[in-house]
């Protein structure tokens, strides 16, 4: 990221993405050392120290390194929208805030579980269109 011209984020479309990936490389660079030594969740509020960094960017993120899927921003539009397909009889509420309530107590102690599934039936069916 360090090494990328501005003109090669913009030729990748990552032009507006440029200064926080800036940031997050340079603050990993910085401390790698000490991170390694955090829990899952600790790491994501540390990431929320990077500027431009913020909670959904840090929650996929290390959900992703981590595979600890609890960690990731639940109520996001992925899993709302491949949760209403799965389950299209239950009654999901539309706004962000609602969904994260309502797949909380659905999910229970699987939240990481059901997170994944759910994202991965939304990549499978995606790639099927």
């Amino acid at each position: 990221m360090l090494t990328l011209s501005d003109e090669e984020f913009t030729e990748s479309g990552m032009a507006f993405k440029r200064r926080p990936l800036r940031h997050a490389a340079t603050a990993f660079l910085t401390h790698c050392g000490s991170w390694w030594e955090l829990s899952p969740s600790v790491l994501v509020k540390e990431l929320q120290t990077i500027p431009g960094i913020g909670p959904w960017s840090a929650g996929a993120a290390v959900a992703d390194w981590s595979n600890d899927w609890s960690l990731y921003p639940y109520s996001d539009l992925a899993v709302r929208t491949w949760a209403r397909r799965a389950n299209p009889d239950h009654p999901w509420p539309a706004d962000e805030p609602s969904f994260a309530r309502t797949w909380r107590g659905v999910t229970g102690e699987h939240l990481g579980t059901y997170t994944l599934l759910t994202l991965a039936l939304g990549c499978r069916q995606a790639g099927a269109v």
